[in-house]
């Protein structure tokens, strides 16, 4: 099971902090609902089946979130320069509050 959900990271062409995060996600909450799935149903082949489309579906949401805060930050850098800047900005001014 875990070797098919490996590869499936590897053919969404994240970086290693991307998929040890996904990895994080999976063993805290994946982690309870596939002991739910190996406690419910009886027989093995159908509960990795499911337990591999349940890993497949958090894989995919998580990359889809990935990606979409890929696209803010790009659309961000290149944007005006106040848009490229404001974030600098916003940290130097709160820097120079707490000073």
């Amino acid at each position: 099971v875990w070797e098919n959900a490996f590869i499936h990271i590897n053919t969404l062409s994240i970086n290693f902090n991307e998929a040890y995060m996904i990895w994080n996600l999976i063993g805290s909450i994946g982690g309870k609902v596939l002991d739910i799935v190996d406690d419910v149903v009886e027989d093995k082949d159908e509960a990795n089946r499911l337990k591999f489309e349940i890993q497949r579906q958090l894989i995919e949401n998580k990359s889809s979130e990935l990606e979409a805060s890929a696209k803010i930050v790009l659309a961000e850098a290149q944007g005006s320069w106040l848009q490229r800047n404001r974030r600098p900005l916003l940290m130097v001014t709160f820097a120079g509050l707490v000073v």
